[in-house]
This record gives C-alpha cells, structure tokens and sequence, in this order.
C-alpha cells in the first residue's frame, strides 16, 4: 500500500525480535524484494524508540477514551482504531506542526464529520428491515470510523453486534455510560403511552371504585336493624332497541313526500291540486 500511494521503495524495516516478523516466511519475502530487516536487542525497547513512543501514546489516549466513556475493556481494540484515526488528522511536530493525512494523501483533511466516542446514536432502519409501525431508529453507540467501508461504526447493545450506517444523527451530550438514563427515559415514554391508551380502562374502573366507595357510605348510613319495604317491579318486558339500516333513513325521506316529476305529479291523488299550483307557478314566471 505505500508503494501504491506514494510511489516510494520500502528499503529498511526495523523490529523487536517479534515471531510475527522472523517465522512465517516474512523474511524470506524481505529478502526476495530487497528490503533490509533490522532487529534490536532482547530487552532494549530504546533502539526502537520512535514505534514505542507511538504505541505509548495510542495506548494512553485509548485508554482515557475507553474509560471516559465507560466502555468495558472487550471494546479497547475500537478505542484504539479510533485513535489512530484522530492522531493521524492531527497536528506533528517531526512535521512542522502539519497534518500527517494531509502529508500522506496530498488532500485537505476536513473535520466537521468527527463525533464524540461512544456518544449515543440513533441509527436509521431501512423501510425493508421494519414494518410501518416499527420505530425509524434505534439507540446505538458510536464506537469508530470506517475504513475499508464508508460511515461510522457502531455498537448495537441489544443485538450485541457491530453494524455500520451514515444515516444516523448523533447525541454527543450522552456516553455510553449514561445509557441508563436514556432507556429510562424512552420506558417513561412508553408507559405514557400505555397510560394512554389504557384512558377507557382507567375511567372504567374510577367509576367502579366510586360506586363501591358510596355503597359502602349508604350502607353504613342506613340502620339495618330498620325494616326495608319491598320493592314491586313492573312485570312488562322491555323491549330491546332495534337498530335500522341507514337505507330506511333516504326511504323515509322519500316516502309520502313530493313528486319528482311531472307524470308522478299526475299519477298523484292530489292530481288536480298539483295542476293548478303549476298553473299558478307559471304564471308568476310569464308575469315577471
């Protein structure tokens, strides 16, 4: 890869003695491409001072990043990933203070699409992944950047997995370890909801309460010792009430009323009447 982007030979490779570098055949490829490998001393971390200032200091910020947010330690290679992504848009000394992305790519490095680590998310779901009554959103953590692949990287709590997504709006107010309030407040949400929803039941039993609360008054009002009439009830059955379909409504409304048109009117017992109340009506119009 640095040869591709840069143009440039790799000539010297300096390690630790680690086994990642002697076995496997890794020598054997320096060799055949020409690439001198250098290894320091056992126990002599100084000759390599430049790579084990760097690891220090990707360990320290990922650290701090890590427990500022409260993340348990399974997410430290995340942490560090996005370090490394920071430092690499920040500020080098060795480089007179420029940019080492944009003295590596060439390109102004530009910064408004930096977020707070492990800041709560609410991550769009696709239309294909949801019904339409589901939630738009989920809550999820922002844990990195994408590197091969484009967006962010987030970490998905309630499916315990990685999932990456653009479409998302950010909330850098709120860590990771504050989910707790954020779950409550979306459970307060929801019981209001419920409450709601549940208004009719509510009033229902308010009512059943209130009728039994004012049994139990009249009851400890009223002597039982006293005689209580009986009470004679009507033995007339009642009828139900009988619900008609709308069409009777448009017949009642046609049903005895005026005629629509002239042979009706003739047909009519009142024949002669409508007769003359046309004549009349005619008459008007001529005369006016």
């Amino acid at each position: 890869m640095v040869e591709t982007e840069t143009g440039l030979k790799v000539k010297c490779l300096r390690s630790d003695n680690g086994g990642e570098y002697i076995d496997g055949g890794f020598s054997e490829y320096c060799a055949a491409q020409g690439i001198r490998m250098e290894k320091t001393i056992l126990g002599t971390p100084q000759q390599n001072g430049v790579v084990e200032r760097m690891n220090r200091t990707l360990n320290e910020r990922a650290r701090s990043m890590r427990l500022h947010a409260g993340l348990p330690k399974t997410f430290w290679a995340n942490a560090v990933s996005t370090a490394t992504y920071l430092i690499n848009r920040g500020p080098s000394v060795p480089m007179e203070f420029r940019l080492l992305e944009e003295v590596w790519s060439g390109k102004e490095v530009k910064f408004s699409h930096l977020k707070v680590f492990c800041c709560v998310s609410y991550v769009h779901i696709d239309s294909d992944a949801r019904s339409k009554l589901d939630a738009k959103s989920k809550i999820c953590f922002f844990i990195g950047y994408g590197d091969e692949k484009f967006g962010y990287r987030f970490w998905d709590e309630q499916n315990r997995k990685i999932i990456r997504s653009r479409n998302v709006i950010f909330n850098e107010q709120v860590m990771y370890k504050d989910r707790s309030t954020v779950v409550s407040d979306v459970t307060e949400i929801d019981q209001k909801k419920s409450e709601f929803v549940n208004l009719g039941e509510l009033i229902e039993s308010t009512v059943q309460k209130g009728s039994e609360e004012d049994k139990e008054n009249v009851n400890s009002q009223v002597d039982l010792s006293t005689p209580v009439a009986e009470v004679h009830r009507s033995s007339t059955n009642i009828r139900p009430l009988q619900c008609y379909s709308p069409v009777l409504n448009y017949l009642l409304l046609t049903d005895g009323g005026e005629p629509e048109c002239y042979d009706e009117a003739l047909q009519d017992e009142n024949s002669s009447k409508w007769e003359l109340a046309m004549k009349d009506e005619m008459d008007s119009l001529l005369g006016n």
